[in-house]
């Protein structure tokens, strides 16, 4: 076995190098460290590319009917602007919540959605990939948990929306009108970039 010991290899044109032929298979030897200050691409997906997490606490709120609308208090909402680093990557979004429904007519129903920037994650109350609740004052932990294509490098605005089957309010970590306060109650926000 021949050796040869270089400190560099750079390509005689343009700007590309080929290893080997297809088929050829290269052994690295234990021990050696492979170090990337580029891209690398053609390796398979699946890889996570950044991770983010949004946390809240203390009371948010929205008082919409019907379709879903973004869940504030004070100017505080529950967002997040996140920007893909590759169009074809797939964005994972967890949601952890506790909500609290002010409806005093059980039959009445509060929901959580996923709005992605673009489009509601689910449309309406009882949809599979939305969170319901209801019932007088009903304190209930939510969670949602949805992929879908980045299909840009844009940015985006990921938000847990909410609404009620009446104009009457859905709280975040408690509310002081219905006198559940939730002082150690946190909604929680994870988003994953996955490499395609």
């Amino acid at each position: 076995m021949s050796e040869i010991k270089v400190n560099k290899i750079s390509p005689a044109t343009s700007t590309a190098i080929t290893l080997g032929d297809s088929g050829d298979t290269f052994t690295l030897p234990s021990g050696a460290t492979i170090v990337n200050s580029g891209t690398a691409t053609g390796f398979g997906g699946g890889k996570v590319l950044q991770v983010v997490s949004v946390t809240k606490d203390g009371e948010l709120s929205t008082s919409a009917g019907g379709v879903p609308t973004d869940i504030t208090k004070g100017g505080e909402l529950f967002t997040y602007d996140f920007t893909p680093t590759s169009a074809s990557s797939n964005i994972l979004v967890m949601t952890s919540t506790v909500a609290v429904s002010e409806e005093t007519n059980g039959g009445n129903r509060g929901w959580l959605a996923l709005w992605n920037g673009v489009v509601f994650v689910c449309a309406n109350s009882g949809s599979a990939l939305d969170s319901n609740f209801g019932g007088s004052h009903l304190v209930a932990h939510h969670s949602i948990c949805h992929t879908f294509a980045a299909g840009s490098t844009s940015q985006r605005t990921i938000s847990v929306r909410g609404g009620m089957d009446s104009g009457t309010n859905c709280y975040l970590n408690g509310s002081s009108s219905p006198n559940y306060t939730g002082s150690d109650a946190q909604c929680s926000m994870i988003i994953q970039e996955i490499g395609a």
